[in-house]
């Protein structure tokens, strides 16, 4: 559960870092929510193999986060599915990836309580 906790937030953290380098930290408030994404993803990883200690909340609020994007996501890619049904795979694979790592975090929440 761990590794594969920490593979998917280390997944998120490079797709997103890749983002604000390609913005060049110029997007305003897309940039900083894209550092708060990394930073709160880091300390995820750090409160699952204990560098930090229990961060119950941290969990919890990361998988509301992740539900959230996964239900867009999905919406998105079966409402846009009559352009590319290749895209429309990947794109709820991806939204599979979500509620996966959503699961994770609920069940990390579990136990550091």
């Amino acid at each position: 559960m761990k590794i594969l906790l920490s593979i998917l937030c280390g997944t998120v953290i490079l797709f997103v870092g890749g983002c604000v380098v390609s913005f060049g930290g110029d997007a305003g408030p897309i940039a900083w929510l894209s550092w708060g994404v990394v930073i709160v993803n880091l300390l995820l990883i750090a409160a699952t193999w204990g560098l930090t200690g229990p961060l119950r909340p941290l969990f919890i609020i990361m998988g509301v986060v992740d539900v959230g994007i996964a239900l867009v996501l999905g919406v998105v890619m079966i409402s846009d599915s009559h352009l590319d049904s290749g895209l429309m795979v990947w794109g709820l694979a991806i939204a599979a990836a979500f509620l996966v790592k959503a699961l994770l975090s609920f069940a990390a929440a579990r136990r550091a309580s």
